[in-house]
Order: structure tokens, then C-alpha cells, then sequence
């Protein structure tokens, strides 16, 4: 790719800042409590067979294979913890940073490939899921990969680096199941990749042919018996228009991004900013292929074929687009938006004072990373640290607090964290009851809707596990995150704190705990 002359000293500079801003970032907080998607992949990761993690009997097991397997392993050599279990994501995590800098400079300017780099380093979702419980820092580490497995084969297309980049889609497909979405720009790169040879249709075959069969394998055994329409129901948001459905799924690229939350909000002014760069950009990409300079558009191809894919698989209800979901796109999503980036710049360059406007332009770049980069100083510690749910700290206070005589009654959003910290530190509670009601998404074997919370339902299960003779200390944990409510269309914590009252019953005083509950009540 062409270079625009710029400042290597400041970009190494900040390029140093920033890697040491990510790495930093990614160990806050590395132990803090877990929340319940957390917990629950965690305790199939502890389950005591190899079937019983792959189709965990309380949930539906969404993760793929090899990130299971993974996890497996770190805490075999390790020992269970939260800090081992997060041991695996930060590793992802710090490689897709790792990868994304050569990747970067191999495709782009200096100036653009810091900035597409800072981007993914200081990235919130990426940061943030370096270090849960989850696959989606895989994700992001497969994704950009397999782009640096493409990049490889594109600049010698040999048998040798074919079969390196056949094997590096095959794997990731068994641990990142969204990487789906490249495999037809994988296919096209290695067709078009030997010029003056024609297009290679044969290997072409051979890596499509591979990708099917790795993935048919992966659904039948592993996502199919943990597919559920309840998981469908979950994701997919009927509500919405079609339109809406494609405009959040493009506006969730932007929401990857490390930019203030005021000019997040500007949707309009954004995405209207936005798309005259990739229109404009992909424009100056087929003047440049027309005049022989094949790399820009063919890497604009390669890059937004999957993101389209995705967008409209959302659209169709097949794949859901969030923040979560769509940080495996982030790579190509930089890659291609640097490239529109560069292409705009190199015109401008030729329309005035080259000097002058190189200079604007370096500033321009250092001050967007600078940007970027405060977003993150701007932030207290305690904010970086602090847990989605401290089911940590209620279940190391009902230890201590707890008697051997005394009642827990663990509500079914708070179940797989008090399994996962009785795997941890166990305590010998006397007895212990689980609710089934006011389920989150997705455990097996139960029906999970939408707005369907019943107080009636919720008496009826606090009968069945507690009936109304029992005498003696009772304590509630559950949940007091308002979106899971929401979600349930019910606080059905106030509906069991009532229930109790009725019985006449002592509520006794219990601290708070960050979104989680406890009441305790002497009965």
C-alpha cells in the first residue's frame, strides 16, 4: 500500500501509550466477581464430564467447542477461579492486539494503521469482554486471524500458505462460529489471489468444501442439541421493521468504538459522516483498480462482505447484532473504514498545499487517538473494576452470616453464581432451595418469555420449596439488575419479600450489594 510521509517517532510514542493503556485495561479488574452469563458457562467448564460441559444440563450451551476445551484445560492446570477463567478471554484478547498491529502496517499508512489499531486496543467491548467469562474475545482474536492468514496467502499465494490458512478457518470455525460470515471472502481472496494464473477454482473448492464440512460437524454436534426457539424468541425482536432491524445492526459497528458517549448519541450526524467516507472511499477504490491498483477495492471487498452478511442476517432474524455479538467484526470493520480513510486523504493531498494538509493530517490522527485514549483516563478506577453483579461479596456474606440451622432460598437469576462460588470456596450450608421461576435467557428445559412474569407462579414456587409451617431464619439472594426484570415484566423479589410479610414474618436487616439482593426474615 502507498505511505504518506509522517512522524515515526510520534507514532511509535503513541503506539506505546496505547499498548500499554490496552494491557492495562484488560488486567482491571481481572478479579472481580462474576455475573451470571459468566457463571453459567463457568459451571458447565467445571462440570464433571466432557458431555456434561458441551450440553450443560441447566442451560443452553451457546459457547463453541474449542473454547470450551480451552477454558477446560486453563482451569485443570490452574485450579477453578474466576481469575483462571479469565485467563483464556485476556490471552484472546491481548493476541487479536498482538495481530491487529502487523496486520495494520502491512495494509495501511503509519498514520492510518495506528489509528485503525488504537481503535481495536481501546475499544469498550473489547476490553471489557478480555476479561469475561465468554467467547467473544475469541471471537475477536479468530476474526483478525484469519484476516492475517488471508493477508499472508494474498502476498504469496503457495500451497504451503494455503493449507496454513485452510487449517486457521477450519479451527476458528470451532471456536468462533460467527467466522462463518468470512468464508466467502476467504474463498473469493484465494480464487483471485494467483495472478496471471487464472482463478485457482480448485483450492477455491477445497477451503469451501473444508469450511462446510468443519461446520456441518460443529452444528450437528455440538449447536444443534442446544438450540432452542426460546433462543430465537430472545434475539430476534419482532417489534422491530425490517428498516430498524438493518439501521441497528449497521449503527452497532460505531458502538465498538472508543468515541465520547455525546458523539455516539449523534446517530444521524455519525452515520451520515460515516457513510460519505465508505461511499466515498470505495469509489476512489474502483477508480484505482480501473487504473491497475488492484489492493485497495480488493481489500474493501474482503473486508465488507462479512459485515454485510451479518447485517442482513440480522435483519433476517438469523444472527443477532449487539455489542457483544458484533465484536468479531471489529477487525475488518477498522480495516475497511481506514482504508476509505486513507483513499480520501490521498485525494485530498493532491488538491492543495501537499505540505500543509500532511501536517493537518498528522495532527488530525494524534488528536483522535489522544481522544480516544482519554476517554479511558477520564473514567475513576472504581468504575473499571466494578463487577455487572457482586455475587462475590453476598455469597462471602451469607457464609459468614448464615446458620446451621437457617433456610437459603436462591432465586433461579441468582442460581449459577451461588453454584459457581459454592464450587470455589465451599461452605457447608445447612439447606438451600432454588427457584424456577423468573428465568433469564436461556435454561434448558424451561420455557422462557418475554414480559411472562406471574406473582402467582412465584407463590406457588416459594410453597413447593418453603411451605408456610416452616419456622427459622430465612434468606433471599437474587438479582436486582433492572434489565433482567425487565425482562421478566415482574420484580419478583418484592413479590417474595410480600409473601413472607404475609406470613408474618421478621424482615431483619441485610446490606446491599451491587445488583444483587439479600433479605433475611425470621420466621
Amino acid at each position: 500500500m502507498a505511505h504518506i510521509v509522517g512522524t515515526p517517532t510520534l507514532f511509535r510514542v503513541l503506539a506505546a501509550g496505547v499498548a500499554l493503556s490496552g494491557i492495562a485495561l484488560r488486567l482491571v479488574g481481572l478479579g472481580r466477581s462474576a455475573w451470571l452469563d459468566e457463571a453459567w458457562v463457568a459451571n458447565s467448564v467445571d462440570a464433571l464430564t466432557w458431555s456434561g460441559m458441551f450440553y450443560y444440563d441447566a442451560w443452553l450451551q451457546t459457547s463453541p467447542p474449542l473454547f470450551l476445551v480451552l477454558e477446560r484445560a486453563t482451569v485443570g492446570v490452574v485450579g477453578l477461579s474466576v481469575v483462571a477463567l479469565r485467563l483464556m478471554p485476556l490471552a484472546a484478547g491481548l493476541a487479536a492486539m498482538a495481530l491487529m498491529l502487523p496486520l495494520s502496517r502491512r495494509l495501511l499508512a503509519p498514520r492510518f494503521a495506528l489509528l485503525a489499531w488504537s481503535l481495536l486496543v481501546l475499544s469498550p467491548m473489547a476490553i471489557e469482554y478480555s476479561k469475561t467469562v465468554k467467547q467473544y474475545s475469541m471471537e475477536l482474536a479468530a476474526t483478525t486471524l484469519v484476516l492475517w492468514g488471508l493477508l499472508r496467502y494474498a502476498e504469496q499465494p503457495t500451497l504451503r500458505r494455503f493449507r496454513w490458512l485452510t487449517a486457521l478457518v477450519a479451527v476458528s470455525l470451532m471456536a468462533a462460529y460467527p467466522i462463518v460470515f468470512f468464508v466467502p471472502s476467504v474463498m473469493a481472496s484465494v480464487l483471485f489471489s494467483r495472478r496471471g494464473a487464472g482463478a485457482d477454482t480448485r483450492r477455491a473448492l477445497v477451503l469451501g468444501a473444508v469450511s462446510a464440512v468443519t461446520l456441518l460437524a460443529v452444528y450437528l454436534v455440538f449447536a444443534l442439541p442446544n438450540s432452542s426457539p426460546v433462543l430465537d424468541s430472545f434475539w430476534f425482536d419482532g417489534s422491530r421493521s425490517l428498516g430498524q432491524r438493518l439501521w441497528h445492526a449497521s449503527y452497532a459497528m460505531v458502538g465498538l468504538l472508543p468515541i465520547p458517549d455525546p458523539i455516539h448519541r449523534q446517530q444521524t450526524l455519525v452515520s451520515t459522516a460515516l457513510a460519505a467516507v465508505l461511499g466515498l472511499g470505495v469509489w476512489l477504490g474502483v477508480v484505482r483498480y480501473r487504473h491497475g491498483r488492484r489492493e485497495w477495492l480488493h481489500w474493501q471487498v474482503l473486508c465488507g462482505v462479512p459485515i454485510l452478511i451479518a447485517i442482513v442476517a440480522h435483519g433476517a432474524g438469523v444472527y443477532p447484532i449487539s455489542g457483544r455479538t458484533s465484536l468479531f467484526l471489529l477487525p475488518a470493520f477498522l480495516i475497511l473504514t481506514a482504508l476509505c480513510l486513507q483513499l480520501v486523504a490521498h485525494a485530498a493531498l493532491r488538491l492543495g498545499p501537499r505540505r500543509m494538509l500532511d501536517r493537518v493530517l498528522t495532527v488530525a490522527v494524534v488528536s483522535a487517538v489522544v481522544l480516544f485514549a482519554g476517554n479511558w483516563v477520564r473514567r475513576p478506577v472504581a468504575a473499571l473494576t466494578a463487577p455487572v453483579e457482586d455475587i462475590a461479596s453476598a455469597m462471602a456474606f451469607l457464609r459468614a452470616n448464615v446458620g446451621d440451622r437457617d433456610f437459603v432460598w436462591v432465586h433461579a437469576s441468582s442460581a449459577e453464581g451461588f453454584k459457581l462460588y459454592q464450587a470455589i470456596e465451599p461452605w457447608p450450608v445447612a439447606s438451600a432451595g432454588f427457584g424456577r421461576t423468573g428465568w433469564p435467557c436461556c435454561p434448558r428445559g424451561a420455557v422462557v418469555a418475554r414480559g411472562t412474569g406471574d406473582a402467582v407462579k412465584v407463590r406457588f414456587d416459594l410453597e413447593r420449596g418453603l411451605p408456610a409451617t416452616f419456622t427459622g431464619r430465612v434468606w433471599l439472594l437474587y438479582t436486582t439488575r433492572p434489565e433482567h426484570w425487565r425482562f421478566v415484566g415482574l420484580d419478583e423479589s418484592k413479590v417474595m419479600e410480600t409473601v413472607f410479610l404475609e406470613r408474618k414474618c421478621q424482615q431483619g436487616v441485610a446490606p446491599t450489594f451491587l445488583n444483587i439482593g439479600v433479605s433475611v426474615f425470621d420466621c
